[in-house]
């Protein structure tokens, strides 16, 4: 980590409150930004990183507070005052329309004109010289957003950050779709914004990136500063026991009740591959009550090959079984009616409706189940609603309260409790732990336990490694759409270093 450059005050926020009606997201949080710094932003799901941050990009209006933007007070009423005053935010759900072209998104709203046209030429030239100081080559910007990776897209949103030339630039959870390649890409040239007088703010749930990349770090714990301290001086054990209110242990999620492998397996995966060659001859087995885990990188097609057992990706030959029942080639509605169930990777897209309340989605695929000759039991299903989020200790104000006011790990405790609720017999997970923080992926880890307690079985796909050595019966490693290897709790080395050397080895 680079010594800390001390310029002068860029940001500084005295005393931000804000409600959204009984709800106190921020009670009264201060801290500052230096120029030249990279400032990590640190707190668990619904501490109010986001909010906070929204207020600062003229997203959100505070309830009480000043703003300071280079030693001067200033009022943020709007992006576009955000804009004018230097601040830039690339916010963790793209805002990209996958429709038009790299350079269409980059510039749009705010296209160069040569007379009354927009200069094509001079917008392709820009898009050009910001991908060259990235770092970025292999970015074509006449490609359609679309056909772009996820990763890709990620850092097609931070370009066109830097063409508004910030003052401060924030950004959120910039590092969670990208591999590790971009990266050190991506932190390489935070460095060269740092060193030019620009003040960051980066958060972000890793906090081994904030070790290495930040200098300072700020972590809000329920709508509060819990720590302000230079970097060096901290370590992660302190990190995280500011971000959750006390000490941590990190163990073994303890189980109830063993896999029984005794019995036949719930579901039997024999040669399976996809038309996209993605999976290549996968055979697997999952036992009642067993969680078998997924480890792979990034292009391993662990994600296609979930899909394909659910029916979402193409299969071109092979057999799955659930229960001896032929369930390959279904479609994801036979496959819930059959008793598979699966959580995407990407909630907001896939996993929920975030303009609905936390009860319509609980259980927006089986209100059949309330229903009573031509009557939906509106009464029964808020009883079994508030159920579910006692059971998965969801932050809300109610069952009413819409899904998109949540913080990310509750709203990821909202697609559990569709499958909670469902009571399949194999679960299938793709990386649910992404962009939640420490507490709540640990309240995963215990939910996902209680599942294949109850007798299912769960396949989990993660990219965490330290969450399938807590929760894992067993760990298959995947390569290029092969299993190369199956490593067995209590008989094999599973910790997140093993898991690291199996899936590079």
């Amino acid at each position: 980590m680079a010594g800390l450059l001390t310029h002068g005050s860029a940001l500084e926020l005295k005393d931000i409150y804000k409600s959204f009606y009984e709800n106190k997201v921020l009670k009264g949080v201060s801290f500052e930004v230096k120029k030249g710094m990279i400032l990590g932003l640190l707190g668990g799901n619904g501490a109010g990183k986001s909010t906070l941050m929204k207020i600062v990009n003229g997203v959100y209006r505070m309830d009480s507070g000043e703003i300071l933007v280079d030693e001067k007070r200033v009022e943020l009423k709007s992006a576009a005052d955000a804009k004018k005053n230097g601040i830039s935010m690339v916010y963790q759900e793209l805002s990209l329309i996958p429709t038009l072209t790299v350079v269409q998104n980059l510039f749009l709203n705010d296209e160069p004109h040569k007379g009354m046209s927009i200069d094509e030429n001079e917008c392709l030239r820009r898009a050009k010289d910001v991908f060259e100081s990235l770092g970025i080559e292999d970015i074509d910007p006449k490609e359609t957003v679309e056909n772009l990776p996820i990763g890709k897209q990620q850092l097609v949103e931070i370009a066109k950050a830097m063409l508004k030339n910030p003052y401060v630039l924030i950004l959120d959870e910039p590092t969670a779709s990208l591999t590790q390649k971009e990266i050190a890409l991506l932190f390489d040239f935070l460095g060269k914004l740092k060193d030019k007088g620009i003040a960051i703010i980066l958060i972000s749930h890793h906090m081994q990136e904030i070790v290495e990349v930040c200098n300072q770090a700020v972590i809000l714990f329920n709508g509060q500063v819990a720590l302000n301290k230079p970097v060096a001086e901290l370590t992660i054990p302190m990190m995280v026991e500011a971000m959750v209110g006390r000490k941590v242990q990190e163990k073994a999620v303890e189980r109830k009740h063993p896999a029984n492998y005794k019995a036949d397996p719930l579901l039997k995966i024999e040669n399976l591959e996809s038309t996209d060659g993605r999976v290549n001859g996968v055979c697997l087995d999952v036992y009642p009550g067993e969680v078998v885990g997924i480890a792979g990188l990034m292009g391993s097609g662990r994600t296609e090959l979930i899909k394909s057992i659910y029916g979402l990706q193409k299969v071109k030959h092979g057999m799955v079984t659930l229960n001896g029942k032929d369930v390959m080639g279904k479609k994801p509605w036979k496959a819930i009616e059959n008793g598979i169930f699966m959580i995407p990777e990407d909630r907001r897209k896939s996993g929920i409706v975030a303009i609905h309340s936390i009860k319509m989605n609980f259980f927006i695929s089986a209100w059949k189940k309330f229903c009573r000759w031509t009557c939906i039991q509106d009464k029964e299903a808020d009883k079994e609603a508030e159920q579910l989020i006692d059971q998965l200790d969801i932050k809300s104000t109610g069952i009413h309260q819409e899904v998109k006011n949540l913080s990310g790990g509750n709203q990821q405790k909202v697609v559990f409790g569709k499958s909670i609720f469902l009571k399949p017999e194999i679960l299938m997970l793709d990386d649910p732990t992404v962009g939640v923080d420490v507490e709540a992926k640990n309240s995963i880890c215990h939910i996902i336990a209680s599942i294949a307690d109850s007798g299912s079985g769960v396949l989990l796909v993660s990219s965490e490694f330290d969450h399938l050595s807590k929760v894992c019966d067993r760990i298959l490693i995947l390569k290029k759409g092969v299993i190369t290897g199956s490593l067995k709790r209590g008989v094999d080395d599973i910790s997140e270093s093993a898991l690291l050397t199996a899936v590079q080895s």
